[in-house]
């Protein structure tokens, strides 16, 4: 009889397990995918053409990539800068808070659905950015002190980097397919630069301003903090 009772008590749990687990992915089967465009990217000291794309494939998880094309901007003018282009892609793991605003879901003012939707996220950022730029500046050959004044060169630029982004969507459409992204966050990057015709010994002539805060050259390698602040327009698909 015993053994019954625990064959059973077995089968309930079981039951009740799969049960569940269907009733969990159920939850999870209306996925929101959406394409964004960065606003921002238009005014950045390098112009960034391009599109993103996101899933979330869970109530809480979801990942993002864009893909933007790096051109010169009008609106930031280089002394000597004459031209560049590239691409820069970034890849988000993004974990959705869900805060229970039971509430606001008992008197109806919002749904489970949309406040899944809209919740707060936090995520983790990689970025990969390589740009092709010519530029003209001084360079010195230290065992001769030959310079070189004004000389044109051509240059690879990679810089990689990643950063904590915290974020919000809002929405813009009633049916709920244009909506607004706002990210922030803090990182680091690493840049590396290699000139392609410089001629052998010779070395660029870098002058700082006094200003410590004025951010590095463009054709510096250099290690620094960045802060990825972004508006994004977006539409989802459901």
């Amino acid at each position: 009889m015993k053994s019954w009772l625990v064959f059973l008590m077995c089968l309930t749990a079981l039951s009740l397990k799969a049960q569940t687990a269907k009733n969990h992915f159920k939850r999870f089967t209306s996925r929101q995918q959406y394409l964004s465009i960065n606003t921002n990217g238009l005014i950045e000291p390098h112009m960034a053409i391009g599109m993103g794309m996101g899933n979330r494939f869970t109530e809480r998880s979801a990942y993002f990539t864009e893909l933007s094309y790096l051109s010169k901007t009008p609106f930031f003018k280089l002394d000597g800068f004459q031209s560049l282009h590239g691409f820069r892609f970034l890849a988000q793991y993004r974990y959705h808070l869900l805060q229970r605003w039971k509430p606001l879901l008992d008197l109806g003012i919002i749904s489970a659905e949309n406040k899944a939707k809209h919740s707060p996220f936090v995520g983790l950022e990689f970025r990969w950015k390589y740009y092709r730029f010519s530029a003209a500046n001084n360079f010195v050959n230290s065992n001769t002190q030959d310079t070189l004044t004004k000389y044109p060169y051509l240059a690879d630029a990679h810089s990689v980097g990643g950063a904590i982004v915290f974020g919000y969507t809002f929405k813009l459409s009633r049916n709920n397919r244009w909506q607004l992204e706002f990210t922030c966050g803090m990182g680091a990057k690493q840049k590396f630069v290699k000139i392609k015709n410089l001629p052998a010994d010779y070395e660029m002539i870098i002058q700082r301003g006094p200003d410590a805060l004025r951010p590095p050259n463009i054709y510096e390698s250099v290690g620094m903090p960045y802060i990825p602040c972004t508006t994004r327009i977006r539409y989802s698909f459901n």
